[in-house]
């Protein structure tokens, strides 16, 4: 399951439990890990995706 789908399985649960429940505040605790984790992922992806581009530009502003 991705990240993505992870996420919408717990929003799910998080919407469909009593409020203050048990089941709730356990799917919510699960839900904010699941959204660091993949908001981890996406910081570490667009880094990478920098670090890629960077030398590229850095080849354009050089003269031959």
């Amino acid at each position: 399951m991705t990240s993505e789908e992870q996420v919408r399985v717990l929003s799910l649960r998080v919407a469909a439990a009593p409020e203050n429940s048990d089941e709730f505040r356990v799917a919510r605790g699960e839900l904010r890990v699941a959204l660091k984790a993949s908001a981890a992922s996406g910081h570490e992806k667009l880094a990478a995706l920098k670090q890629r581009a960077v030398p590229q530009l850095e080849d354009e502003r050089r003269p031959s």
